[in-house]
Formats: structure tokens, C-alpha cells, sequence
């Protein structure tokens, strides 16, 4: 039995409202998965899509077994299958040889993207990992800078705007940026507040 027919076993032989699965590594997931995905009842229209790096040179010392090219290509095709879909992913700045230019490839592949949410982390050496013995190379104050400001602007910029007023009828999570009423459908509301940056204000009046 592989993934995807697990899920559709789940899918259809439990009584579960709303199932959800974790950080899935980008090469293993499947068109049979997403088509599992796409036909489940109970299971959540969102993907955790840890990108790590948005350059393949990067991604390729990480021994990811993904180039950036592949990532964007299936975040299109999970979009794709998948109605409604949210994406969150896993960002990690500073690791052992990001040069600038590396570093802007992971932003303008963040921007093109369109992440619903993200989770950044500065590399820091871990015992046991091959990437232990690469030499740390990018200064601590590099890292800083990366993972704080830019990596936050961007994805401020990218939340506004991602929902349109009527998508979110029957959706059950994701970002939303409306007048406070709103109307829901389903079994259960996931919310949470967020930082946001207003970048326009308009009037009808």
C-alpha cells in the first residue's frame, strides 16, 4: 500500500472530519497523491512544502533531490488539482555556501510562489549531519539580516491580497483580508492573527 491509497483508505473507511498530513518531501509527492488529495472528503486542502531554497545550487548541497525549476513545478500542479489549496513551507538562510545571489534566488522564487505562510530558520551546524562538516561560512550577522527583514517584507507583501472576498465560503483555513464580516461553512474554523503591512488604502466615499 503506498501513500496515496492510504489516504483514500482513511478518506473513506473512518469516520475522521478533517484529516491533515505534514511536511511531505517535495520529491515524493505523487500525481496519485494529489489526486487522493483532490478527491478526499475529509482531507484538508493544504500542503506544507518544505522549499528550504529557492536555489538549485544551494538545494543541490543540501542533497534535496529537487532543483528549484521542480518545486515551482509542482506547486502548479497541486494548485492545479487541488481547488482551494493553501501551501505553507519550511525556509532555512545562511546554510553553508549561500552566496547573495543564492539568497535573492529564494526570494524571487517566494514572491513568484505566493506562499500562504512560512516558516524561516537560520542555519545553525547540527552533529550527525553531512552538513556538519561543510564549513559555517556565512556570518551570523548575514543570517540575521536574511532571515529578518527581507524574508519578512516579502512575505507580508505576498499575504495581501491572496483571498478573494467570496473564496473563503466553505474554507477553513488560510489568510484573509476583508471586513471582519464573514461568513463560514464547514465542521471547524482554524484562525489566527497575523502581522500585516498595509500597502494601499482606498475610499469610495
Amino acid at each position: 500500500m503506498d501513500f496515496a491509497q492510504l489516504l483514500k483508505l482513511i478518506d473513506q473507511n473512518t469516520k475522521i472530519p478533517r484529516l491533515r498530513f505534514l511536511s511531505p518531501h517535495p520529491k515524493d509527492m505523487s500525481e496519485r497523491v494529489l489526486g487522493a488529495m483532490a478527491e478526499g472528503k475529509s482531507i484538508c486542502e493544504h500542503l506544507h512544502l518544505p522549499l528550504q531554497s529557492g536555489s538549485t545550487r544551494i538545494l543541490q548541497r543540501m542533497k534535496r533531490g529537487y532543483s528549484a525549476e521542480q518545486f515551482l513545478d509542482l506547486v502548479d500542479r497541486a494548485r492545479k488539482a487541488i481547488k482551494g489549496l493553501t501551501i505553507s513551507t519550511d525556509i532555512i538562510v545562511g546554510f553553508p555556501g549561500e552566496k547573495e545571489e543564492d539568497f535573492q534566488e529564494t526570494l524571487s522564487l517566494v514572491k513568484e510562489i505566493r506562499f500562504d505562510s512560512a516558516f524561516t530558520y537560520r542555519y545553525s551546524p547540527r552533529q550527525g549531519t553531512e552538513a556538519f562538516y561543510l564549513p559555517d561560512d556565512v556570518s551570523p550577522e548575514e543570517k540575521r539580516e536574511r532571515n529578518i527583514e527581507p524574508i519578512h517584507r516579502f512575505f507580508l507583501s505576498c499575504l495581501i491580497g491572496l483571498v478573494e472576498p467570496n473564496q473563503s465560503i466553505g474554507r477553513q483555513e488560510s489568510a484573509i483580508n476583508k471586513p471582519l464580516e464573514h461568513t463560514f461553512s464547514g465542521l471547524r474554523i482554524d484562525s489566527w492573527m497575523i502581522e500585516v503591512e498595509v500597502l494601499r488604502v482606498d475610499s469610495t466615499e
